[in-house]
């Protein structure tokens, strides 16, 4: 059997059929887009759908996906995008009729067709989501958007009419799909998300506290590894940067604009401190908080090479990424706030910013800009990404003491220890008390000489409980000031989560 022998009314085809075919062309369309993303050449539509989504969300909701889902929040959202990305591309597919009838011009209905989508990317879809006519405020900019967009909508035009096109004139009687087959197609897809969804929980959240089993474990990890260390991004995909061509560029209020290559800025002196991350999203207890060993050059310094101007209020960081942060200029002549080129005496990952990114202890994470490749002087307050989001652009870290050991919820001796972490920002510690009956009375810590006056420090007590039994264990800090940290409860969102760490505990005797 051949096309032309196929009799014009058995080889029409169902709304069904058609969706299919067009969601299977899609599903290749979409793998070609997205690896082109991955290799940096061009763009991501159902990226710049959940960009465009986050950019919309207001801090305090988006904050409460955060906190109830962490990393997942995002990766789901991008599934959902791509989804409905995809049921698009199944709508598209409902041309299949009409292309039949041009079926002799098959490499002009490919081109032609092809034109759908790709119009539809560019001209509809993009300036919809922040990306510009053409992508042209996407990093690829308007020529790499314009031919990752072209290839992928080639190559599902090409597949919807060489592949599902010709198998069904050959075999029509095969994909004529009836609409209980259809609903149950719909059914697998939703299920299958589903499970992708729950997979990604496994996956990508982890557990949300930290624990150790020792006090001995908890010493052993006071510096974090680099893969161990807390990451948060706004990106789905990190930009991936060749040192080679970047260069860090100083303007605005100064009066003598710098710019700097990697190799130059490497070939001068460095500068280490130990310097403790929180992220202003970490709940009290939470594991977004880590401790690593950072080297490079002190931002004052390159200010001061550049001039800054006496009415020069905040340092606003741009990002390779296109985010932004400011720093009050205050703090960036800070000695200690430095521009970082390595990170436990190696080169900054990429997932940590690099080739260089800002370093400024005291302050939540959100505030050590990553990929930072311009940093402008100016007049009075500036708000960053986040902060234009609603969180606070003071971020000041708040006073904590995390509960890291016992790592189980049941222990059994007559002696116990209790430890963890407790850290102020550059206030420093000065004293951790821990309760053993749910804050009724409390007990020094024994507290371990910081590695620096930027970084955490680690503290244990040793316990003899009096019985078998249930416990409910508090700790809290004092900052290097005396005063004892917030004891009201505080969800992260505006300012950083506040209240006493708790933990229950199950002892035998």
């Amino acid at each position: 059997m051949t096309a032309a022998s196929v009799d014009e009314s058995t080889n029409r085809v169902s709304q069904g059929t058609a969706f299919l075919s067009g969601v299977l062309a899609g599903m290749v369309s979409i793998a070609v887009m997205y690896s082109l993303r991955v290799a940096q050449v061009g763009i991501f539509i159902p990226e710049l759908a959940v960009g465009a989504l986050v950019n919309a969300t207001p801090g305090n909701i988006e904050s409460f996906f955060v906190i109830q889902m962490g990393e997942l929040a995002k990766y789901t959202a991008l599934i959902v995008a791509t989804v409905v990305y995809l049921v698009i591309h199944g709508a598209y597919g409902l041309a299949i009729p009409a292309i039949q009838r041009h079926s002799g011009r098959r490499f002009v209905s490919v081109g032609a067709f092809a034109l759908i989508p790709a119009t539809l990317d560019l001209l509809v879809f993009m300036p919809l989501f922040g990306a510009g006519l053409l992508g042209t405020a996407t990093a690829a900019g308007w020529v790499g958007a314009s031919v990752n967009t072209t290839v992928s909508s080639l190559v599902y035009s090409g597949t919807l009419l060489f592949v599902a096109a010709d198998f069904r004139v050959s075999y029509p009687e095969r994909l004529k799909v009836s609409r209980r087959t259809f609903v149950k197609s719909v059914a697998v897809l939703v299920l299958g998300l589903a499970a992708l969804v729950y997979g990604l929980d496994t996956l990508v959240l982890g557990p949300s506290r930290t624990g150790y089993k020792t006090i001995a474990e908890l010493f052993a990890n006071e510096v974090t590894p680099n893969d161990e260390f807390y990451v948060v991004t706004k990106n789905l995909i990190d930009p991936t940067i060749d040192a080679g061509g970047w260069n860090l560029k100083i303007d605005g209020e100064v009066s003598s604009p710098l710019s700097l290559s990697y190799q130059e800025l490497l070939a001068r002196k460095q500068t280490e401190l130990y310097v403790t991350f929180e992220c202003v999203s970490n709940e009290v207890g939470g594991g977004l908080i880590s401790n690593a060993k950072w080297s490079g050059i002190p931002l004052s310094t390159l200010l001061s090479e550049a001039g800054v101007a006496q009415d020069a209020g905040y340092c606003a960081c741009a990002c390779e990424d296109g985010y932004t942060e400011g720093i009050p200029i205050a703090k960036a002549l800070d000695p200690r706030t430095i521009l970082a080129l390595s990170m436990n005496g190696q080169p900054l990952p990429k997932s940590h910013g690099f080739p260089a990114r800002v370093v400024v202890p005291g302050l939540y994470g959100m505030f050590s800009a990553k990929w930072v490749n311009r940093i402008t002087l100016v007049k009075g307050e500036y708000k960053g990404y986040w902060q234009q989001k609603g969180w606070t652009n003071s971020g000041e870290i708040n006073t904590t003491a995390i509960i890291r050991v016992p790592k189980d919820s049941s222990v059994s001796g007559p002696m116990v220890s209790i430890g963890g972490v407790a850290f102020a920002g550059v206030r420093g510690v000065s004293r951790v008390e821990v309760s053993t009956d749910g804050g009724t009375s409390w007990n020094a810590a024994v507290l371990k000489p910081p590695l620096s006056s930027t970084s955490w420090v680690l503290w244990e007590y040793a316990w003899s409980p009096s019985r078998t039994g249930r416990y409910r264990i508090v700790a809290r800090a004092y900052d290097g000031g005396g005063t004892l940290q917030g004891a009201k409860p505080a969800p992260p969102f505006p300012d950083g989560a506040s209240g006493y760490d708790t933990i229950d505990l199950s002892v035998s005797l």
